[in-house]
């Protein structure tokens, strides 16, 4: 067809097409490469308001259940709260109350037992071991 342009052929079309793909490709890999940027920064800028948040409320936080579990265990295990968890007979109920098991006796409370005493399912108590035996317990096992 005479006048109308022919498409080229053989190396020239290699040259051509390969040419149109390494510019399309450079636009594509530019545009990518904003895209990457402008999330990166956006991802900065969120995470640079975040992190000092983050840090209040975790230095706050250490403090205040340092503070609870240190009350908690005073509460619980002080002297003082030992001796008036202790009856006249000698046996000590638990720090947290015994729960009953399925066949009405109360379970042993978990953790280490006290040292030169018995567990009793009956009444919930640590009742001393007869005897005087101190349960096989190593130094500093009991209250």
């Amino acid at each position: 067809r005479p006048g109308m342009p022919t498409a080229p052929t053989g190396t020239m079309a290699m040259a051509a097409a390969s040419a149109a793909a390494t510019v399309s490709s450079a636009a594509q890999q530019q545009v990518t490469a904003q895209a990457t940027q402008q999330a990166l920064a956006t991802y900065q800028t969120a995470q640079a308001q975040q992190p000092q948040v983050q840090m209040a409320d975790a230095a706050a936080a250490p403090a205040a259940a340092s503070t609870t579990n240190n009350a908690t265990h005073q509460a619980r295990y002080s002297q003082t709260a030992i001796r008036n968890r202790t009856y006249n007979d000698g046996s000590v109920a638990p720090a947290v109350p015994p729960k009953r098991g399925e066949d009405g006796l109360f379970q042993r409370p978990s953790g280490r037992s006290r040292k030169g005493m018995d567990w009793d399912g009956v009444h919930g108590v640590w009742r001393p071991t007869p005897g005087g035996d101190n349960g096989g317990a190593g130094a500093g096992a009991g209250y």
